[in-house]
């Protein structure tokens, strides 16, 4: 990521890895890069960045019982099957609501 002349897919991919790995110690390099001119880079570092603190701050990880999908893989924002369709409805097509929640 460090290194800016990199294609923008490549910093978005690394930023996504890096918010799927979760690990506290990417919140640094996250932290430079989410406001980069590229807004696909951009967007993915502050999803990064949530997701890391969601589940730093004790949020459900994936792969606990309250979690558990038929897929297995890491998704890049929390679960949401806590809500009901009406609220994440609304939350998704609410421009203020954060990405990480939409």
């Amino acid at each position: 990521m460090m290194i800016i002349p990199s294609e923008p897919m490549v910093r978005h991919e690394a930023g996504e890895a890096l918010g799927a790995i979760g690990d506290v110690r990417a919140i640094p390099i996250l932290e430079q890069y989410q406001y980069d001119s590229v807004p696909e880079v951009a967007e993915t570092c502050q999803l990064a960045l949530q997701r890391i603190r969601y589940y730093a701050e004790g949020g459900e990880r994936q792969g606990s019982p309250a979690v558990q999908t038929i897929y297995d893989s890491v998704g890049s924002v929390h679960s949401i099957i806590h809500y009901y369709e009406h609220d994440v409805l609304s939350w998704y097509f609410r421009p203020s609501t954060c990405l990480f929640h939409r």
